[in-house]
Parts: structure tokens; sequence; C-alpha cells
């Protein structure tokens, strides 16, 4: 509550306004303004958005539950309490006030210490209620900063992970995507939805301590030691994003996503719904990638995603991919072309809004390369990378 309240006191009686004002004006810490009807009182309102309003019932033209709605239903006034004085002892009538907003009645004639009594129990109210107010606008102002603080990290472990694993960034997208797909038609509590979309940006961190050798090779074409050694990223993985604050809800998706439905995957064995949800979509991202990656046609890849169904992949969530590859997949689509610094040419048309790995946005979608355009790109590339490529329409390649 303000040091010094601002109370409105409206009544058509001048008699009756100057007797409330008088009452709350001996007092210092009380500041009272006046209006002789409810019209001037919404102004008074609407200017000066005093803490209590204290209104006489009967008026000309605008009587106390009409002034009562009007306040009440105004966004930027409604959290100002209404204290209703009248002659009116009908209990209907008071059901009525309180149905429009009314907070609090008085019968006339009343005693000055009893309507003291009641505005300072109001304004005590009053002074919780701008209390909670504030601390959730600043819980609110907290949890943005938090969020912006969280996508700023995610972007540069995406970043890292990417000079490591050339591509990672690319896959990253795609499995948030489908990812989105999948949790959205699951109809997913918030909370959970958040942790797998994170976790399906990140499922890959574990890698970065594979050796040299590893990188950009099938499965298919690891030795035994090797296939050891990459079963081990989704456990590194869980290990390095549970010691970030805020990040372990997650981590136990990324240490479990090559777990099979069946129960013949790592590290535990797990099986059916003992997995974790979040793996279990994870398992079905990475198995999609897998066959991305070994340049099989979507024929294809939608016959393995729907032959794995119970062995590798859990059926619900394979059916939500079949589903989303179908409707939705530009990662099969022949629209977009990924071309490196050096591939670019004057005339191509932006697929994709392109950052450098600062973050900055350089160029956004949609945007016709300009051989000044270009020029700077390339030069800004030299000293904060472009990292993933630049996609370009593949309709304006040969412009």
């Amino acid at each position: 509550m303000n040091q010094n309240p601002k109370i409105l006191v409206v009544d058509d009686d001048p008699v009756s306004l100057l007797l409330v004002t008088k009452i709350f004006s001996s007092e210092e810490k009380f500041e009272v303004l006046q209006a002789h009807d409810a019209i001037e009182g919404l102004g008074l309102a609407r200017k000066e958005r005093p803490d209590l309003i204290i209104s006489d019932y009967y008026m000309p033209g605008v009587d106390g539950f009409e002034f009562c709605r009007q306040i009440k239903k105004d966004p930027e006034l409604s959290s100002i309490l209404f204290l209703l004085l009248s002659s009116e002892a009908r209990e209907s009538k008071k059901v009525t006030g309180f149905e429009e907003g009314v907070d609090d009645y008085i019968e006339k004639p009343f005693s000055a210490d009893l309507l003291k009594s009641k505005a300072r129990a109001l304004l005590r109210i009053k002074g919780l209620q701008d209390a909670l107010r504030r601390e959730k606008e600043e819980l609110a102002k907290a949890n943005e900063l938090l969020g912006k603080n969280l996508e700023e990290l995610i972007s540069f472990l995406l970043q890292t992970i990417e000079v490591r694993l050339p591509g990672a960034n690319d896959r990253a997208k795609r499995s948030r995507a489908i990812a989105e797909y999948i949790v959205h038609r699951l109809e997913l509590p918030e909370q959970e939805r958040k942790a797998i979309l994170i976790a399906s940006l990140l499922h890959e961190v574990g890698k970065i301590g594979l050796p040299e050798s590893m990188i950009g090779k099938d499965w298919k074409t690891y030795s035994p030691e090797e296939k050891r050694l990459f079963r081990q990223h989704p456990i590194i993985g869980a290990m390095m994003v549970s010691m970030i604050s805020g990040f372990r809800n997650f981590s136990m998706c990324i240490r479990h996503q090559l777990e099979n439905y069946d129960g013949t995957g790592t590290p535990e064995g797990l099986q059916a719904e003992e997995i974790p949800l979040g793996a279990r979509m994870l398992r079905a991202l990475v198995f999609h990638g897998m066959l991305l990656e070994r340049g099989q046609s979507k024929k294809e890849i939608l016959q393995e995603i729907q032959f794995s169904e119970n062995r590798t992949l859990d059926p619900r969530i394979s059916n939500l991919l079949v589903q989303f590859i179908i409707e939705n997949d530009q990662a099969l689509s022949s629209d977009h072309q990924k071309m490196t610094m050096s591939e670019l040419k004057v005339g191509m048309i932006l697929a994709e809004d392109v950052y450098a790995s600062s973050g900055i946005k350089l160029l956004p979608k949609g945007g016709q390369l300009q051989e000044r355009t270009l020029q700077l790109l390339i030069e800004h590339h030299q000293a904060d990378p472009i990292i993933g490529g630049v996609y370009v329409l593949s309709g304006s390649l040969s412009q």
C-alpha cells in the first residue's frame, strides 16, 4: 500500500460528500478526492488511479452499481476496491452489488469509526494485492530473462557442437521441428514439452568427445571398438547437460536416446514404457537422421520406420514421425538447397535467415543476393563465421 493511499469519494449529496471527505481528511495519511456523480468519478479514477472508491448508491443518471461495473470492467481500474454507501437494507440488493464487483457495503446512517475501519481493512487488502501483482510482474521479468539466457546458452552450445560436428546445427533444427510436431499432437504439459524440445536440440552434445576418425562415418562402418565408444556419447552428453543449472530435467532424455522399444538398446536395455517418453522421441529422431544421412529415398525411409515399430521405435511415436515426413519434412523437399560460402552467387534467393556464429542476424529469409551484399557477407564470414552453410531456394540457382 502507498504511504498516502488515495480515496475517491463520490456522492451527489454535497452534505454527505463533505462529511465523508472530512472523516478521512482529518488524518494526514489519506489523500482524498471528490466527485459529485459517477461520470465525474469515472474520469477522476482514470486520471488519479485511487486505491479505494467510496460511493453512494442512489445517484442520478448512473447509480452506484453501474459505476462499480464500469470501474471493474476497465482493465486499468479493476484493481481499485469499491465500498458502497447505501440506505438500501434488502439482502437481494446487496447480493446484486457483490455480483457487480462491490467489495463491501456500509448502510446509512453509519459511524465515522465504522467507515474508517472498513476503509482501512480494504486498503490493507489493496496493499496485499498490489504487492502480489508487483511480485508477479518481477517474476515474469525474471522468467523472461532466464528464457533469454537459456536461448543464448543453447545457441552457444549448438555453435560449439557444429565446430566439432559439421552439420549438427542443421540436424538439431530438423530434430526440433519433428519434436515440436510430435509433442503438439501428444498434447504434453508445457514443462515436459520444453524439456523434450531442448533435448532434441542438444542430443548430439556428447559426440564432442568422439575421436576425429569417427566423425562423419556411418554406424555400419564402425569397428567394434568404435561402436562401443559411440554408445557412450549419450551418457557423456547427459552428464554434460546435467551440470548446467536448469538442464537436469531433460538430461535423462539424452542419456536414454539409444534405448530400443524392445529392450535391445543401450545403456541400460530399458523396454517400452520404462524408457522416458522424451528418450523414445529422441530415438525416433536419431533413427530418422541416420536414414537421411545414408541418402535413402523418402519411400525407403518410411518403410524403414514402419518396419522398426515395436522394435527400435515406440509405435505411437513412429506413426507420428511418418505423418510428419508425409506432411511437413522440408529436409526431403527440393525447395531448399544448402550452399557453402564459395558456392553462393549473385541472384540467389535466401530460403532461411542467415546468422553468424555470434548469433547476429545478417540477412533475412526471402532476400536476393546482390553483388555488394554477397561481398559483405563473405567479409563478415571471415571474422564471424556463418556456421552450417546458407540455404537458398532451388529455383534461384540458375539465375
